[in-house]
């Protein structure tokens, strides 16, 4: 009411300020255009300009007087209207409630008992809601409902749960490997070390992408080696007219099937390297906990896939070379062949071994830290083997702690509620109804 009512003043009061302002006869006279006669014109023409000009003067009065007329019956007009609307709303204030109605969409309680509420009790009969209403609202509540939480204690309730779980979820079942954990000196690899230093999505995360890599390149080499199958060369598809068991007899034979078996075992091994890598990342997908993560690791031999997956992905690509060295030795003399591709393998090799050795020398938790660490920098994780034993040991102490944090929420809410239970059920209520 008193936001219509401020609204109300400031719209009269710009009336009366455009009404002052155009009914100055400085302003008005001022927006006529004056015409001046020629200095050098008779009088005839300018007493004919002078009429001219009174006309034109006389005409935007009146066209001034008519709009300022009918500025003030719309804007009398508003203010009439705004006038009955307070009026109406004060007199919906005052007027009582209807009596309440059931109806057949009703609401249940969290105790799964159903009431129901019309819509009379929230909306009088000029479909104008008023405070009145909503405490007879509050007062036709059944008292099952008063003990619905508010929106805010359910979110709440809500989170913490989430917390819970989530606490839940590193901590279950580590019981289970934790010696295996504690023994992390003994490992083939330094998994369950990384897997406690930086956690299971770090770790998992960079596994993924270690098998997902080989699987790519898998893939590639395994488009060009069925393709080689498929449709293999004409010195493999044609037949020799040397005679049996003649030397280049032997060595057609040869040939022919070191290019078919080399490129078959290669195919072999590529999709294996596909295959293996499907299944690491497929068991990574059903480990519900934490230690399921260190489980697959422990007893699954999860580090072991990864490697298996790298040793199908290079023997694949060393049986497919081997196929394409045995057709370009029908091409190129068998000797020059031998001598140029060694250079290029030993080559390749020697860079290869040089690059990764001084990588993992200084980065890898085995190659470095566990096998030649600096005087200063000791191999110990006695401190992250702690952590992981008190992870594990508060698995059993979780179920207590969340039954004592519910209960002492549970405690605060009633004192809360039976401090001030108008005001809670003025609260619930609306939730109910919004």
């Amino acid at each position: 009411q008193e936001h219509h009512t401020s609204v109300g003043r400031q719209e009269v009061a710009m009336f009366r300020r455009n009404k002052a302002a155009n009914s100055s006869p400085a302003s008005s006279s001022a927006k006529i255009p004056l015409v001046a006669a020629g200095s050098g014109g008779s009088s005839a023409e300018s007493s004919a300009v002078s009429a001219e000009q009174q006309r034109f003067r006389t005409l935007l009065e009146e066209f001034m007087d008519q709009q300022r007329s009918q500025q003030e019956s719309f804007l009398d007009a508003l203010t009439q209207a705004h006038a009955e609307t307070l009026q109406e709303l004060k007199r919906i204030d005052k007027m009582p409630a209807a009596p309440a109605s059931p109806r057949s969409d009703g609401f249940v309680d969290a105790a799964g008992s159903a009431w129901q509420m019309d819509s009379n009790t929230l909306e009088s009969e000029d479909g104008y809601t008023s405070l009145a209403t909503y405490d007879t609202a509050v007062d036709n509540v059944p008292e099952e409902t008063v003990g619905l939480k508010p929106m805010e204690e359910v979110e709440e309730q809500l989170r913490q749960d989430e917390r819970i779980v989530e606490n839940w979820i590193r901590c279950s079942g580590l019981h289970t490997v934790e010696d295996w954990v504690a023994n992390y000196k003994d490992h083939p690899a330094g998994w369950a070390a990384l897997l406690m230093i930086h956690g299971i999505p770090e770790v998992t995360g960079r596994l993924r992408s270690k098998v997902d890599n080989f699987s790519i390149y898998s893939a590639l080499f395994l488009s060009m080696s069925v393709m080689c199958l498929a449709s293999p060369v004409d010195f493999v598809v044609s037949d020799t007219k040397e005679a049996v068991g003649s030397p280049h007899w032997w060595y057609y034979h040869a040939v022919k099937r070191t290019y078919l078996y080399g490129f078959g075992v290669g195919t072999c091994c590529h999709t294996l390297c596909i295959m293996l890598g499907m299944a690491f990342n497929g068991a990574l997908n059903e480990a519900a906990r934490d230690s399921d993560v260190f489980r697959m690791f422990a007893r699954g031999k999860g580090f072991i896939a990864t490697v298996k997956s790298e040793t199908a992905f290079l023997c694949g690509c060393m049986f497919d070379y081997i196929a394409v060295l045995a057709v370009l030795s029908t091409i190129v003399p068998w000797v020059e062949l031998a001598v140029i591709s060694t250079v290029m393998i030993v080559a390749c090799c020697v860079i290869y071994r040089q690059t990764k050795d001084l990588l993992f020398s200084t980065t890898s938790i085995v190659n470095y830290w566990r096998t030649l660490p600096d005087d200063d920098d000791p191999f110990d994780l006695g401190l992250a083997v702690e952590c992981f034993k008190e992870r594990s040991h508060t698995q059993p102490q979780l179920r207590k702690v969340t039954a004592k944090a519910r209960a002492g929420s549970e405690y605060a809410t009633r004192s809360r509620r039976m401090s001030s239970p108008g005001n809670d059920r003025l609260e619930e209520s609306i939730v109910i109804m919004a």
